[in-house]
């Protein structure tokens, strides 16, 4: 949440940004450790995660490489259904080793049948870490 925080203040961009983990004794140690933004970090299972009050976001993020192979595309397909507003945008990212050979997150989501609208991350031999998928507005 801070490095995507200050990322986008050193761009002149404003964000709002809200967590969730797995796992209790992350979100308390986050909460911990940012007071101001504690009421918005929760417990919960990103496959099935909906915010308490409802609310979708202009930006989702979330991290294929912290999820089971065979569950991915419940991940993406929720995010996508509830997470997301209209007109806003998935971010997919998947970090990969040097020289691995597992696929990109551009290469899964196209493998779901899901557009990708782009990929970045790119870092010398390592392949594009992110990609998006825009969704259209209503």
């Amino acid at each position: 949440m801070e490095s995507v925080h200050r990322w986008a203040a050193e761009r002149g961009l404003r964000i709002e940004p809200y967590g969730v983990d797995l796992a209790p004794g992350l979100v308390a140690e986050a909460r911990r450790r940012l007071p101001h933004w504690a009421d918005r970090i929760e417990v919960g299972n990103a496959i099935d995660y909906r915010p308490r009050d409802g609310r979708r976001s202009t930006f989702v993020h979330t991290l294929l490489d912290c999820v089971p192979a065979h569950r991915r595309g419940d991940l993406v397909r929720h995010a996508l259904e509830h997470l997301v507003e209209p007109g806003g945008r998935l971010l997919v990212s998947h970090y990969l080793a040097a020289g691995t050979v597992d696929r990109t997150a551009g290469q899964q989501l196209r493998d779901l049948g899901v557009a990708v609208g782009g990929e970045a991350g790119a870092d010398g031999d390592r392949p594009p870490q992110t990609a998006w998928v825009d969704v259209p507005p209503r």
